[in-house]
């Protein structure tokens, strides 16, 4: 689960997705996945999000809709918008109300390791943040790992995940 579309489409990969690829390869269990978003814009710029007054409830709404559908039996879900989240107010909300439209499919949240601000970390940017687990032979790849292991000491407390 990340912030917003970059670049990446059905035929071509970008940075993250290469990123969240040797991620699903170096962990086992895993043969795919399926990248979710907290808003659906695609921009290569968090920033170039739409700003607070043009938030749109119905994307987010739909967004939702999409990700329960989606995961329905596919239980994990990697936690890596880094600290991202705090640069749009109502991307927390987009958080919060995706949360609470699969609480009862009772989803597996993972994360890669937690930024200093306690979010779950960019796959991008995970070599910097606190209680990253290199992958074997892998430069730039992660072991992930269950957030109950560090939900205390993350900022998601406050979304009451648990």
């Amino acid at each position: 689960l990340g912030v917003n579309p970059s670049t990446a489409s059905d035929e071509k990969t970008d940075p993250t997705i290469d990123a969240v690829l040797r991620i699903v390869r170096d962990n086992d269990g895993y043969d795919s996945f399926a990248m979710i978003n907290l808003y659906p814009k695609r921009t290569p710029k968090v920033s170039n999000l739409p700003e607070e007054k043009a938030f749109d409830v119905h994307k987010m709404e739909e967004n939702c809709k999409y990700i329960r559908e989606l995961i329905k039996n596919n239980k994990d879900i990697l936690l890596a918008f880094g600290n991202c989240i705090e640069e749009r107010k109502y991307l927390t909300t987009c958080f919060k109300n995706i949360i609470e439209a699969i609480k009862d499919l009772k989803p597996n949240y993972k994360i890669i390791a937690l930024t200093g601000n306690g979010n779950p970390c960019h796959p991008l940017y995970a070599w910097h943040c606190k209680g990253v687990i290199l992958a074997p032979n892998e430069k730039r790849s992660y072991i992930i790992q269950d957030l109950k292991d560090v939900y205390s000491l993350s900022a998601l407390k406050k979304y009451t995940i648990y």
